[in-house]
């Protein structure tokens, strides 16, 4: 007996459709005569032949490519699937060694729909990452063969007992039997420690049991050849486990919990663990740059700070020394002044601690007298004191006459007030006493 139950992949509890096919093979043609019954509605059919057709029921699709890969044991009679149906070739089953079809006519089927306009929302755990390997235990009410629910389990050592992850143990899962039900521990050939999953039971009332990864990791090797062993895909196993109703078991807080090995808890302490270095590690990194950066900024405004400092005790000390140069120029000036030289043009010359200023002189205006073209050099010698006292340098003076008329040279002359004019006035008036004087001696004499 084939029973063949259509779910929805987003309401799995209870099929869609679901019928039981008693097929009798055929001695002459090998096609044999179907049975079919819809466990439904009641409603029997008689069809000829060996390959009996899935239709995908009003309103939905079938999940063709889970239906493909959900049951390692069953899809090598599973043919021509597609979005709308899929035959299952009973005689292949019949040949089939791990299929019970043979032997006791029970064996249950089952494909996988979902609504229209809808996605398959199996894709979370046949989608396997590479990092792990990954069993899903399918379980089935064995009274009435209809699928009751998932556990996913997840091996991050890969079989590897050396994955720093693994602790050096095999992955071990503690199971606990869904609410109202019980491992159908009766069926020892579905758990005995040498088939495809190892769950110990000490009796039929017994809930809880234990997944070990370890005996069956070979299965997930790609040169695995074996239909009833092979992976159903890339790093993924699928089981059917049978249980038994029992009302009075009211589940457990977690179904599935990680026991030893590279469990799926130890895989999210090690994630959160890797995540709180990661964290760490750019804090730091955060905060040195920070520090770095706070370090070269006050740098630069420390240099900056000199910079400016600096520039203004240059321009403080240039300021100083010009002021200081026009006081020593102006005091050399006062006492070339002060020696009755009066200048028109002067400048002066600074050379280390000496000073040099050269003054040129308008000739002084001599009534009735011819003016000569010559130069006179007077060399006046000026201390300057950078003390209280006046600092010594020595300052050479040079007077210029230059040849003018005498009426150019009154022009330049200052008109009052000029000591040397009034000496050569009173110089005058002497001379002019003094031939007075003669003239009266001679006067005498005759």
């Amino acid at each position: 007996m084939a029973h063949v139950g259509v779910y929805d992949e987003t309401n799995p509890g209870t099929p869609i459709t679901n019928v039981n096919v008693a097929y009798q093979p055929s001695a002459q043609n090998g096609n044999g005569v179907m049975n079919v019954r819809d466990q439904k509605t009641g409603a029997e059919s008689v069809q000829n032949g060996s390959t009996y057709t899935v239709q995908a029921p009003e309103g939905y699709y079938l999940d063709a490519n889970y239906n493909k890969i959900f049951d390692g044991r069953y899809t090598p009679s599973y043919e021509n699937i597609n979005n709308q149906s899929m035959n299952i070739n009973l005689n292949k089953e019949l040949n089939n060694q791990y299929s019970s079809f043979g032997k006791n006519n029970n064996d249950s089927y089952t494909v996988w729909a979902i609504p229209n306009g809808k996605e398959s929302v199996v894709k979370s755990f046949t989608n396997v990452p590479s990092d792990r390997n990954r069993v899903i235990i399918n379980w089935f009410d064995a009274d009435n063969n209809s699928f009751v629910g998932h556990y996913q389990l997840d091996d991050f050592s890969k079989g590897d007992t050396k994955s720093p992850l693994s602790n050096g143990q095999d992955t071990v899962y503690t199971i606990n039997a869904p609410k109202g039900y019980r491992f159908a521990t009766e069926w020892s050939r579905e758990y005995g420690t040498n088939n495809a999953t190892i769950i110990t039971a000490s009796s039929k009332e017994n809930h809880t049991g234990t997944f070990d990864f370890g005996p069956m990791s070979y299965r997930f090797k790609p040169s695995d050849t074996n239909p009833a062993t092979k992976a159903n895909a890339q790093g993924l196993v699928m089981y059917r486990l049978w249980l038994r109703e029992d009302p009075s078991w009211q589940g457990a807080v977690q179904d599935v919990v990680g026991k030893s090995g590279a469990t799926i808890e130890a895989y999210e302490a090690a994630q959160k663990k890797a995540a709180e270095e990661a964290a760490q590690k750019a804090k730091d990194e955060a905060a040195k740059k920070a520090a770095e950066e706070a370090a070269q900024k006050a740098k630069d405004e420390a240099a900056k700070k000199a910079t400016e400092k600096a520039a203004q005790k240059d321009q403080s000390e240039t300021a100083a020394t010009v002021s200081q140069q026009e006081h020593h120029s102006s005091d050399v000036v006062s006492k070339v002044q002060s020696e009755n030289v009066t200048t028109t043009n002067k400048q002066v010359v600074s050379d280390g601690s000496e000073e040099q200023l050269v003054v040129t002189n308008a000739p002084k205006t001599v009534p009735d007298q011819s003016v000569h073209d010559e130069q006179t050099a007077i060399t006046k010698k000026v201390t300057v004191n950078n003390n209280t006292d006046e600092a010594v340098n020595t300052a050479n003076v040079t007077v210029n006459n230059n040849l003018q008329s005498t009426e150019t040279n009154g022009a330049t002359l200052p008109q009052t007030g000029n000591e040397s004019s009034i000496a050569a006035t009173a110089l005058w008036v002497i001379l002019a006493m003094f031939g007075l004087g003669l003239a009266r001696n001679k006067k005498r004499e005759y």
